[in-house]
């Protein structure tokens, strides 16, 4: 009679507790996000302060979390708030097979039993590339993408900061952890032409995917021309060789000298003209410097009518 009333009281008990609603857990992030950290937080205000507290559950409804006891410090933490009566699950990297799967607070007597259904939640697979070729001709950029990701993004293109049309045009679905939750493959292929734009600069993919923004690419494409950058190569030479044979002096030489170093960094084929040390006086100047392309070298001829005319002279360099 005693074991038969024994029973009884056990399994009233265990009633009670499946049935309890004083406790309540929920999902804490807004966004449960594949790879990232959730947390699941129970409310515990009805249980006495000094309960024990623990998590059940997972993909095989085991013991998780005590206040002495982790089951893997790599997956699972509790997280015991001491200003309220709050105490959380941190499930760490995320995946299919945390989801769809029981889990159950305990606090004392007390405890809540729900699933963790993905269809009810914020969920958010991030932008995961399986191919992303990026080719350039002449002035055309060719975009070929293909990503999973969930849920379908909004996606756009930019280059040097012009925003370019983009059409997802093409997508299937996959399936993870079963039947229970499916991603979006997503395939992009756009060619753009873009030369009333520079030939250098930087793109980006950006998508929108739920309440997050990612950028799945960022890089700088260059498709312009050595013949381009040869003919302003060539175009500066001969501008300074112009400068330097018209024959201004000294002014020349100062500009000329200017003009070689601004350049010299960004044309590596005009040679250096090595660093010279002006003095006050021509003729110091002309004992101290060693043979230059631009030559200072004043000669003062005598002509009839008693005039005086300068002439610049020009060395075996020209």
């Amino acid at each position: 009679m005693c074991t038969t009333i024994t029973m009884y009281i056990v399994s009233l008990c265990q009633f009670i507790a499946a049935s309890d609603t004083s406790i309540k857990w929920d999902v804490k992030t807004k966004s449960v996000i594949y790879g990232k950290e959730t947390s699941l937080t129970c409310n515990g205000q009805t249980c006495s302060p000094h309960s024990s507290k623990q998590w059940i559950g997972g993909p095989s409804y085991d013991l998780l979390c005590s206040e002495d006891y982790t089951a893997n410090r790599n997956k699972y933490e509790m997280v015991v708030q001491s200003t309220s009566f709050y105490f959380d699950l941190m499930i760490k990297n995320f995946t299919f097979d945390d989801a769809n799967c029981k889990y159950t607070c305990v606090c004392g007597l007390h405890q809540y039993t729900k699933m963790l259904e993905l269809d009810s939640l914020e969920f958010i697979y991030p932008p995961y590339l399986e191919k992303d070729d990026i080719v350039t001709k002449e002035s055309k950029v060719q975009v070929d993408i293909l990503m999973q990701v969930f849920p379908l993004p909004t996606c756009v293109i930019s280059y040097q900061e012009s925003v370019m049309p983009l059409n997802i045009s093409d997508y299937a679905t996959t399936y993870e952890h079963g039947d229970y939750f499916k991603i979006f493959e997503v395939r992009i292929y756009q060619i753009y032409e873009i030369d009333h734009l520079s030939c250098k600069g930087s793109l980006n993919l950006s998508c929108t995917v739920g309440s997050h923004h990612y950028i799945p690419i960022e890089t700088t494409i260059n498709f312009c021309t050595e013949d381009k950058n040869d003919l302003k190569s060539i175009a500066v030479v001969v501008g300074i060789a112009v400068l330097c044979l018209s024959g201004f002096g000294i002014i020349a030489y100062g500009i000329c000298k200017f003009v070689i170093r601004k350049f010299q960094h960004s044309i590596k084929e005009i040679p250096d003209v090595g660093d010279y040390n002006m003095t006050e006086s021509t003729a110091n100047a002309n004992e101290e410097m060693e043979p230059i392309r631009c030559s200072t070298d004043r000669i003062d001829i005598g002509v009839t009518d008693n005039e005086t005319h300068s002439l610049f002279q020009v060395d075996d360099n020209g």
